[in-house]
Parts: structure tokens; C-alpha cells; sequence
């Protein structure tokens, strides 16, 4: 039996003051919603048994108090793009050693689960580089880089198609997989069947402070 590989997890968080446009509603509680959804992700991802650590890299040093969740460090790089941030996460990574294998999640899957990621990164491993799509077909869920790949991440429109173009292999899961389940629209966000808990919280309470008062650990 193969050896399950080790993982580093880098994940990009843009301004969260304009995050999430597309839900609609309140600033404030797109805000608070942008947040809840990268807590839970940046959770799954420190959680699932396959990974090292996670770097979320952010443009805003005042977000880091929302966004610090145990067991990832937070890179503040102002100005940069998805892109950019992948890529200065993946940098700060592999200048500790060159070696690690990179795997680049969207800040906003609030229904994944630690086991899901671990199962998905174990399906990858074979892939010098690799990419998973969103329930859509369109987008990226997942992008991986083994030691001595690059991570070359090209999120936005139709990254599905890019990601594979620059070589990166699909590895099929099911849609039903919470990896897939990103959210840009408020119908997204409909079922709060598999949501984490801060996602959860935040629905019913406007607040990620409101998982605390219902004993919720987000």
C-alpha cells in the first residue's frame, strides 16, 4: 500500500469588506457570512488527517482577528489577486522546503468536511498536478501541486478549463461531496443540511459570535 502523501493547504481570502457580492443583502452580513465560510473551510482543511498546515493569505491586516482559526498561519499580502495570493502562499511554503505538495482550496466551502479533503487528496496524489471542479463543471474546487510541480493557479472564469489546459489532470468526485459545494448565490446557502458551524451559526444568528452562545466551537 502506498504511502499517503503529506499536504500543505494554501488558501487565498480577498477583502472581506466586498466579499460575496453576488448574496446580496446587508454588507455587514456578507461580511459576517464571507467570514463564517472561511472559518469553516480554513477548520475542514487543519482537520483532515493527510495535512501539514494551512496558509491563508489575506490583503488586510485588520481581518486577521476574524480569520484566525487554530492550526493555520495567516500571511497578510495587501493588493494581490486570487492568483497572486495562491501564489505568494505557495512561496512562503516552499521556501520553508521545497519539497512540500501544495493544494490550493477557494475560501468558501462551508459544507466541506476534513474526511472529504482527505479522501480527495488522496486521489489526486498519483497527479504531478491536478484539479478538482465545483458542482458546476465550470470552476475549481481544488488545485494540487506535487513536490517539484507548480501550483500555477488560474481561478476566475472558467478556471476549470484553464487549470486543465496548463496540464493539471481532473480527478472526478462526487457532486454531492462537500469539496464541490462552493457558494456565490443565496440559493446556495438554502439547504443548512452539512454547513459548519460558523456558516450555521451565522445564518440563524447574524453573527459568527452567535456559534459561542449555542456552544458551537467555530
Amino acid at each position: 500500500m502506498t504511502e499517503q502523501l503529506r499536504w500543505w493547504v494554501v488558501v487565498p481570502m480577498k477583502d472581506i469588506r466586498h466579499a460575496k457580492s453576488r448574496l446580496g443583502g446587508d454588507p455587514g452580513r456578507r461580511r459576517a457570512l464571507a467570514v463564517a465560510m472561511a472559518r469553516d473551510t480554513l477548520r475542514a482543511a487543519a482537520g483532515a488527517v493527510c495535512v501539514d498546515g494551512v496558509v491563508l493569505v489575506c490583503d488586510q491586516p485588520d481581518h486577521v482577528p476574524d480569520l484566525m482559526v487554530p492550526g493555520v498561519r495567516i500571511e497578510v499580502r495587501p493588493g494581490l489577486d486570487l492568483n497572486d495570493a495562491l501564489g505568494a502562499g505557495a512561496a512562503v511554503v516552499r521556501a520553508e522546503n521545497a519539497r512540500r505538495h501544495l493544494a490550493a482550496l477557494p475560501a468558501d466551502l462551508p459544507y466541506l468536511r476534513s474526511d472529504e479533503l482527505t479522501v480527495a487528496l488522496g486521489r489526486v496524489a498519483r497527479h504531478p498536478r491536478a484539479v478538482v471542479a465545483d458542482r458546476e463543471g465550470v470552476g475549481t474546487a481544488l488545485l494540487t501541486a506535487r513536490a517539484g510541480a507548480q501550483l500555477l493557479p488560474a481561478f476566475g472564469p472558467d478556471s476549470l478549463t484553464r487549470h486543465r489546459a496548463s496540464g493539471a489532470r481532473e480527478v472526478l468526485l462526487p457532486a454531492r461531496s462537500g469539496l464541490r459545494r462552493d457558494v456565490d448565490h443565496q440559493e446556495d446557502l438554502m439547504s443548512g443540511h452539512g454547513l459548519g458551524p460558523c456558516t450555521h451559526a451565522t445564518l440563524r444568528g447574524g453573527r459568527v459570535l452567535a456559534a459561542a452562545e449555542e456552544g458551537v466551537r467555530c
